[in-house]
């Protein structure tokens, strides 16, 4: 339902909304009752307002068990870049009323988000639509638990189309334990179940915007050239590609005439150090000849961290002084790092106390998210120093090794920050729009409380089994950060934070998505049409997908389907920013004409107590999730599970899925993209 109220003097603004446009929905929750669970109706009653400040405000009642502000925000911000609106440009009103005494959990944000497109289209959605999932942080719909339960409360309720994320229409029935065809379930209630890839495909679903599905397929159809968009891109990356294979090549030389004089202990690993840096150079040769010149470079960066890691360790156990040699060479790498980080950081400071395009601001956020990386492994060398220091025997050589890994790394990650900031130089010759630096701080603080509400979900999903997820540690130091109260004063600050949470979102929800054990092929291709639906709407809007489009051209070289994932949807996430942070078209008007009056909805009132709407469990073990992946998360057991426990079998794999060892040394290399 669709009410256009015109509100003159109320409100946010000084001179009041001119309009506000209200959108209601049916959503579905889970209940446990005594009886098991069960499926029950919410009312959304979702408001938009002109002119407004990108103020999101929201209301539940009763009291939300997780923090679905955060949801909340991210559906407008994305519901906004879809419509081709400002979300400066407006203030949203969000309510959520249960007849139950508790309500969790961010699976009501896909349609969040799907009621605030209507609004700002001026569309309706049928009083007979309902859906379930939440917004991911690349625009796909999310995944959910409890669907069965839910389909059957929205059929009772008179829904005849209900939505569901991709790669769930085979899902946990809570009661049984038993995986239901939730399309077949919907037939015999009379209900159409449509998967749905992204919050778009919803939208569609709901109102049959044919105006909005013929722009968008638009942009389906359309390629994107990065080097071509932005010529100095290739000329810069081949630079860097020279000068990583030359310094692999002479450090595989080094490593190869030590090798065969080495104790057979340290030998095999130095020998795999060299067939991985072999590799890679083979590798960086073909994807160069593709045109692939991000994935070539990165592939030359990996070649380099191994091949010189070979290289230092073989030096070593070569000498008289095994100890001595492996703590200056680490020393040396730490001390070459900070040198290049300090004379980093000031230029960066300089570049950004000026005005910033929408190409100098993607590089500068990549570049100030490598001065980051660079620091962690650092202080990482310099912990594994201060082990060995306290250790004798065997642990003294062991973390004298991982120093040396890790204070590798720190240098090629260091040397890759002056690449980035080399491109930056050049990029205020770049035709691109100037960007509102008021803005950064405002969105940086919004993806931080995205990110934080994903990995508290994440343990959410956990707590029932007693098991305990700790969030993130690069999200900890981000709100070490915003406590700080600097963000709308420090364009640095504000880019660490942004960077920290983008990474942190997208690992968190590629783990939700094994937790809720989603069809993976299916849910990567949602993932990659998203990006290019996203991607189109920037360029649509002369803002040049840098890292999009990067991020994307290195995913697609993957083997592994979690890491193409996590990288996709890093990438979208960068490109939902670019979207909020130069969107001005329709600014201040009305973005569609259509106008109808509401009546009243009425809510079934059962129910007792709303649980989460998370619940789910996993047919299968999960894979764990490979080196390539950086760790966001760590999670460790406080009781026993037993069989009569709820959810034992999904927390089982989620325990699976999440528990990664800490990448250093020749693996980080290639767990990073340049």
């Amino acid at each position: 339902m669709l009410l256009v109220i015109p509100i003159i003097g109320t409100a946010h603004s000084e001179q009041g909304y001119i309009w506000i446009r209200t959108v209601t929905m049916l959503v579905p929750a889970v209940a446990e009752t005594p009886q098991g669970y069960v499926g029950v109706a919410s009312k959304l009653v979702v408001s938009v307002a002109y002119p407004g400040h990108g103020i999101v405000y929201f209301a539940a009642e009763p009291l939300t068990q997780l923090d679905t502000q955060a949801a909340a925000r991210i559906a407008a911000i994305v519901a906004s870049i879809l419509a081709g609106a400002d979300f400066y440009s407006y203030d949203y009103f969000i309510h959520l009323k249960a007849n139950s005494t508790i309500v969790g959990g961010p699976s009501a944000s896909g349609a969040m988000a799907v009621a605030i497109l209507a609004a700002l289209r001026g569309k309706t959605i049928p009083s007979n639509f309902s859906m379930t999932g939440m917004v991911d942080p690349d625009i796909t719909l999310g995944p959910v638990g409890g669907i069965p339960e839910k389909l059957e409360a929205m059929a009772r309720n008179g829904i005849k189309v209900f939505v569901i994320p991709a790669g769930q229409s085979i899902a946990l029935d809570l009661n049984t334990g038993r995986y239901v065809n939730v399309t077949a379930l919907g037939k015999a209630l009379g209900v159409k179940v449509i998967e749905a890839d992204t919050i778009l495909d919803a939208y569609i679903a709901a109102t049959h915007d044919e105006e909005l599905l013929t722009h968008i397929e638009k942009l389906l159809n359309k390629k994107t050239n990065i080097y071509k968009d932005f010529p100095l891109l290739k000329e810069n990356l081949l630079g860097v590609i020279k000068t990583f294979k030359k310094q692999g090549n002479a450090n595989l030389t080094c490593a190869q005439k030590l090798v065969d004089q080495l104790d057979p202990a340290i030998k095999g690993f130095v020998q795999r150090l060299i067939k991985e840096a072999k590799e890679y150079l083979v590798e960086e040769k073909r994807l160069e000849q593709q045109g692939l010149f991000y994935s070539a470079a990165s592939r030359a960066f990996a070649a380099a961290i191994d091949s010189s890691i070979a290289c230092s360790v073989a030096s070593s156990f070569s000498s008289n002084d095994v100890l001595g040699s492996l703590r200056n060479q680490a020393q040396r790498y730490i001390n070459a790092s900070n040198s290049i980080i300090m004379e980093a950081k000031n230029s960066l400071k300089k570049v950004l106390s000026k005005s910033l395009n929408v190409v100098e601001l993607q590089l500068a956020i990549a570049t100030e998210n490598r001065i980051d990386s660079a620091n962690s492994a650092i202080s990482e060398a310099k912990y594994y120093v201060r082990v060995a220091n306290q250790t004798t025997g065997f642990g003294k050589v062991e973390a004298l090794l991982n120093a040396v890994q890790s204070a590798v790394y720190a240098y090629y990650r260091a040397i890759t920050v002056k690449q980035w900031l080399e491109l930056l130089s050049l990029a205020k010759s770049v035709h691109s729009i100037n960007i509102d630096k008021k803005r950064i701080a405002g969105l940086a603080e919004n993806y931080y409380y995205i990110a934080s509400s994903a990995a508290t979900y994440l343990q959410a999903l956990a707590s029932s089994a007693g098991l305990v997820v700790s969030p993130p540690s690069q999200l900890t130091e981000a709100s070490k950060i915003l406590a700080r109260g600097t963000l709308q004063h420090n364009v640095t600050a504000a880019l660490r934070v942004l960077a920290i949470s983008i990474t942190s979102l997208s690992n968190t929800a590629t783990t939700i998505h094994k937790v809720f054990n989603t069809n993976t092929e299916k849910t990567l291709r949602a993932s990659r049409k998203a990006l290019t639906i996203l991607t189109g709407l920037d360029e649509a809007n002369n803002a040049t997908p840098i890292l999009p489009a990067l991020y994307a051209e290195y995913a697609s070289i993957q083997q592994d389907i979690e890491t193409q994932l996590s990288l996709y949807m890093q990438a979208a996430s960068y490109a939902i920013l670019l979207g909020a942070l130069t969107q001005h078209r329709h600014q201040g008007q009305v973005i569609a004409t259509k106008t109808t009056p509401s009546t009243t909805e009425t809510v079934t009132k059962t129910v007792t107590r709303t649980k989460t709407s998370t619940t789910t469990q996993t047919k299968t073990l999960v894979k764990t999730i490979t080196k390539s992946i950086p760790t966001t998360i760590t999670m460790t057991k406080t009781k026993t599970l037993t069989k009569t426990q709820p959810l034992t079998s999904y927390i089982s794999s989620l325990l699976i899925a999440v528990i990664i060892g800490v990448a250093i040394g020749y693996i980080v290399g290639r767990s990073r993209p340049l």
